[in-house]
């Protein structure tokens, strides 16, 4: 039964997670940090989720199994405990909680989901037609390559040129969003886009003013933010648990934070007026990331309710708020 719960929150398929006799190369303990691992029974899970994470080689080799009369120390109940919080860290850490065990890629994953801010984003981008879009923070492009598929001209900005980000957007310009944007950015465009970004910087209402130089005349600038009085922050607040998370509301990254009335604050501050804004829930989608989703269909029951309680309050269920902006 353990074995089943592991496999399928690891993502892995193994026979057995509890056999006491292993073989490791030495050169492969040496890129996990085995030593940092529990000193109880569950270091065998544990080493198993390491081997994982690395990208490590797992064989498994039959062999024959005697028992002798030899006493057994094992606390059973405390051993499949043990293992299971192991196991469930790991899963949480792989959908971006806690600070996890092992690196996540520095470029952000593409939320597909129609109900996610990309999705409420390029819908809006296609009821505008063909038009020159500034990517702003673009990370690895796939975002600008959805928005070119819709028929526009994307150049993306960020600091780190990724791979194959090239081969995805018309152009790229490098630059520090804390510093601005470079003028071999260019102007003149018809949208700005600025997807998961302006909560990255240290002085946001500064980017805000420079993506508006940027636009032409009749152009509009899209942006999306975190809400901080989301639930989950506010839990982990009253909770004395403040900390910073890999992927989400809590990001690693995030340098400011913001709510509903905060961020329409400094849009106002910034000259500029709301055009059109949208709110979208829990990305629910993220429990199928690092493994096998073990919910099936009660994950879109959840996501279901998760929607009508962001329409309901919004302010406290709503995961991220979404704006097009022109200037005033």
């Amino acid at each position: 039964m353990l074995t089943k719960i592991q496999n399928g929150l690891s993502g892995l398929d193994l026979t057995e997670w509890h056999s006491g006799y292993r073989a490791y190369r030495v050169d492969t303990l040496a890129d996990i940090p085995f030593d940092t691992y529990s000193d109880g029974f569950d270091f065998d899970t544990e080493i198993i989720l390491g081997l994982h994470e690395a990208g490590k080689a797992i064989a498994e080799v039959p062999i024959p199994t005697y028992y002798g009369d030899e006493i057994c120390y094992v606390n059973g109940m405390r051993y499949a405990k043990d293992v299971t919080v192991d196991v469930l860290r790991h899963r949480l850490g792989r959908m971006g909680f806690g600070r996890g065990t092992g690196s996540i890629d520095d470029a952000y994953d593409i939320k597909h989901s129609p109900y996610s801010s990309h999705g409420v984003l390029l819908d809006w981008l296609g009821e505008k037609g063909r038009g020159r879009i500034l990517d702003v923070g673009c990370s690895d492009g796939q975002f600008g390559a959805l928005a070119r598929e819709l028929g526009h001209h994307v150049i993306g900005v960020d600091l780190v040129k990724h791979e194959g980000v090239g081969e995805r957007l018309d152009g790229f310009v490098e630059a520090d969003l804390n510093v601005g944007l470079s003028d071999e950015a260019g102007t003149g465009y018809d949208i700005v886009v600025a997807a998961d970004v302006l909560e990255h910087t240290i002085e946001p209402a500064a980017l805000l003013n420079d993506m508006m130089e940027r636009t032409a005349a009749h152009g509009s600038i899209m942006v999306s933010v975190p809400n901080f009085a989301h639930w989950y922050p506010r839990a982990r607040v009253v909770a004395g648990r403040f900390d910073y998370d890999q992927r989400g509301l809590l990001d690693r990254g995030h340098v400011r934070f913001f709510t509903r009335r905060s961020f329409e604050r400094l849009i106002a501050d910034s000259a500029l007026g709301i055009e059109r804004r949208a709110v979208v829930g829990s990305p629910i989608e993220v429990l199928d990331r690092g493994g096998v989703s073990p919910l099936g269909r009660f994950a879109s029951k959840v996501a279901a309710a998760d929607r009508i309680a962001t329409r309901i309050w919004p302010t406290l269920f709503g995961y991220q708020f979404i704006y097009e902006l022109r200037p005033i």
